[in-house]
């Protein structure tokens, strides 16, 4: 299993912690990726879904995606590691060299089943401590952040900084899945 990799271990290490759950997909005929599910991590009442074997995809920007949700806050309907296999096989695989902190797409449908999300915009991991992946610094690793319509296109008016500045200064809970939509003020 690839949970045996070089990634695997060192977000395990990182994490200080086995996943509570990997589940293998087959993405293409060759290419089989884990999702590894963290519990309590970044955080208690947190879970993190991060990606294995990505980064073996394009290995001049190798990457790996997280996914970082309070789990009451999903429906049962919702379904992320499907959204995840998902994202990777009809926007990272055509994408793999856009796709970098500040990257964002929209979609005219709901991209999370349950969900009212139109969109992904893609950050550093910033609920985990500085530095922890510190040991895999060959790979980039990227929060997946689900958005709605307004925040895409707040990003696309003003910017992705102006967007993480946003961020920081008013700190959401995105982990929250239920949450309402972020208000701009102008």
């Amino acid at each position: 299993m690839l949970e045996a990799s070089h990634i695997a271990a060192g977000v395990k290490k990182a994490l200080e912690a086995k996943p509570d759950r990997a589940e293998r997909f087959v993405i293409k005929n060759d290419l089989e990726l884990d999702f590894l599910v963290f519990k309590d991590r970044p955080y208690e009442g947190v879970s993190s879904i991060i990606t294995n074997g990505v980064s073996d995809i394009c290995s001049e920007m190798p990457v790996e995606f997280i996914v970082t949700y309070d789990p009451n806050t999903l429906s049962k309907e919702t379904d992320l590691l499907a959204f995840l296999v998902t994202y990777i096989k009809l926007h990272y695989l055509k994408n793999t060299r856009d796709i970098k902190p500040g990257h964002c797409f929209s979609s005219a449908n709901k991209i999370i089943k349950g969900l009212d999300f139109n969109g992904i915009y893609t950050s550093e991991p910033c609920y985990f401590p500085e530095g922890c992946f510190k040991e895999l610094n060959a790979v980039t690793f990227l929060w997946l952040i689900p958005i709605f319509c307004s925040e895409y296109e707040f990003i696309l008016n003003y910017g992705h900084e102006s967007f993480e500045s946003f961020l920081e200064h008013e700190d959401p809970d995105l982990s929250i899945f239920n949450r309402s939509q972020l208000e701009f003020k102008s």
